[in-house]
């Protein structure tokens, strides 16, 4: 079971005793049926700032960088500080230093679009406690987020604090042993500016993102999230560093054309005219995001992706360039219920 971030954690045994977690896999490891050419690492050579700016950045180019080879993510100290390893479950936790900043608030987002999940998150919520301070906090955040909710939503967002990430992980166990649906939970565009000066030390501005172009900053995020999280075909309208510090992400990319073309088809099939570069609620859930998510990821030879599209698979310590208007999507992989996350900087 996933270790807690310093509250005692009886209120979960009140659900049942349970065997230690089988985590089940996330989706199909050939993330698709259609073969899409795949992004790997660049030599270390390229990965100096003249030679990306060069090369990249001015070509608007995107550029994998490796772990060990010159990739900006092994620079951070976020890397080896925020999470640890569960060698009994063998699987990723928080560490007990991000455990000090549990009162931290951030925004979630989660995921639940079948009465399974959804029930899962009324057992949550009912074996909350009553006393402890934060249970309280949670409930109250909690409360305000489902208040207005209707039967058909599927997407919500909530503010909350750090500890409400540790606690959805636990009870997580809890719900599997049981055979029922994990809760799908995402601290999803935290910006870095929000979070406290000893967490934003830990994830420094990358020197190629301070010394490639002009130095400008457009802002910069955190996502944290537990497998599947799922980020909807976009674009950026500014050149994008995405640095992955825990389980594994896949990104689609497309080139302008290509991705422009794709999302019109499919904005045409809505009957609707959608904002390719807002994280908007239809995005998030309901027939969009069905559609954008077979268009992208569930491709076949008689739906072919578009020329111009690009896979990229990103393990701890490695990181990713997006130039400007470059569409992609995201997905965590691997066992379902895995800690997962990263951190971005949108530069110019």
């Amino acid at each position: 079971m996933h270790k807690d971030l310093s509250f005692s954690s009886r209120w979960i045994w009140s659900l049942s005793r349970t065997t230690p977690s089988r985590r089940r896999m996330s989706g199909n490891r050939s993330y698709g049926r259609t073969r899409v050419p795949q992004l790997t690492p660049t030599p270390e050579e390229h990965t100096s700032i003249d030679v990306f700016r060069e090369r990249s950045f001015e070509r608007k180019k995107p550029v994998v960088f490796g772990k060990n080879l010159g990739s900006p993510t092994s620079l951070l100290p976020a890397l080896s500080k925020w999470f640890t390893k569960d060698l009994g479950y063998n699987s990723t936790t928080l560490s007990e230093h991000l455990a000090q900043f549990r009162n931290v608030m951030v925004p979630y987002e989660i995921y639940a679009s079948t009465p399974a999940q959804k029930r899962s998150l009324a057992l949550f919520r009912s074996h909350l406690g009553k006393e402890e301070t934060q249970d309280i906090i949670i409930a109250r955040s909690w409360d305000l987020c489902f208040a207005d909710s209707t039967n058909d939503q599927d997407f919500f967002q909530l503010h909350a604090p750090l500890q409400l990430f540790s606690k959805v992980l636990e009870f997580n166990d809890v719900l599997d042993g049981r055979g029922l649906q994990r809760i799908v939970l995402y601290i999803a565009q935290c910006s870095i500016t929000d979070l406290p000066q000893a967490l934003q030390e830990d994830i420094p501005t990358p020197e190629i993102v301070k010394h490639t172009g002009k130095g400008d900053i457009y802002d910069s995020s955190i996502w944290l999230g537990i497998t599947p999280t799922y980020t909807p075909l976009h674009r950026d309208p500014n050149p994008n560093l995405f640095c992955q510090l825990a389980g594994t992400k896949v990104v689609r990319l497309m080139a302008p054309r290509a991705g422009d073309w794709l999302f019109r088809q499919v904005q045409a099939e809505l009957q609707r005219s959608g904002n390719s570069r807002i994280r908007t609620d239809e995005m998030m859930q309901g027939e969009e995001r069905d559609k954008l998510h077979q268009a992208v990821w569930e491709a076949d030879a008689n739906e072919p992706v578009p020329p111009g599209t690009y896979e990229a698979i990103l393990s701890p310590g490695d990181a990713m360039f997006i130039p400007t208007h470059y569409w992609h999507s995201v997905k965590s992989v691997g066992e379902s219920g895995d800690l997962n996350a990263s951190v971005n900087w949108w530069f110019r």
